[in-house]
């Protein structure tokens, strides 16, 4: 999301923009040899269904772990936090986000019917990389 790259700063950036280089740069590798092993539709949309389950449970869990400890747990600027990510234009899922999120189950979605190259050119201009 393109908003939230714009309000990260320093390393951390850094590190997430080179991430979303290098997961864009072989996004189709999986998903091609999963068909490729005779993987298919219903078994795909229940393993993402459940993976992201199961990231999503760790990942809130982890962070109220975090705050109760901290005893920052539900404290205002928490939930202004919460209200951010949740905002349904400018949110980490925003309406854009939560389509495309959705568009993965349709029968004949590929990674490839969204082009990527230039963010990540972009991205990688950011970041000083070699652009190829």
């Amino acid at each position: 999301n393109n908003v939230w790259n714009q309000r990260m700063v320093g390393p951390l950036r850094d590190l997430w923009l080179w991430h979303a280089v290098e997961e864009n740069e072989h996004k189709a590798v999986f998903f091609d040899a999963y068909h490729a092993a005779g993987g298919g539709y219903t078994r795909r949309i229940v393993w993402m269904v459940l993976g992201c389950s199961i990231f999503a449970g760790l990942m809130t869990y982890g962070t109220a772990r975090l705050l109760i400890a901290d005893k920052k747990f539900l404290s205002k600027k928490h939930l202004q936090s919460i209200s951010q990510i949740a905002h349904p234009k400018t949110g980490l899922f925003n309406i854009i986000v939560l389509k495309e999120f959705f568009d993965y189950i349709r029968p004949s979605f590929h990674p490839f019917d969204y082009d990527t190259k230039q963010l990540e050119q972009r991205w990688q201009k950011e970041l000083s990389l070699k652009v190829q």
